[in-house]
């Protein structure tokens, strides 16, 4: 059996690298229109003068971003990132 020629593995490899950049590319744009909604709702609720409609968005926004930032001290701590 052949080695595969080492340009064919690089191919590979770029394809691999390029496909994850854009899967984070997605994702960070994707965070950044939802974090953009959520702004929105709480800027709605603010208007109408539900305070407590506000709190609750505040509320579930940080328990979300510290959701957000435990996965990545867990995903640190264990190497992959």
């Amino acid at each position: 059996m052949m080695n595969p020629d080492p340009t064919e593995r690089m191919d590979r490899l770029a394809l691999t690298w390029s496909v994850g950049i854009s899967i984070g590319y997605l994702f960070l744009c994707g965070l950044i229109v939802w974090i953009a909604y959520r702004c929105f709702l709480a800027w709605t609720a603010y208007q109408a003068g539900n305070v407590d409609a506000v709190l609750a968005e505040l509320k579930m926004d940080v328990l979300i971003s510290a959701g957000y930032f435990g996965i990545a001290g867990i995903l640190m701590k264990t190497g992959y990132l």
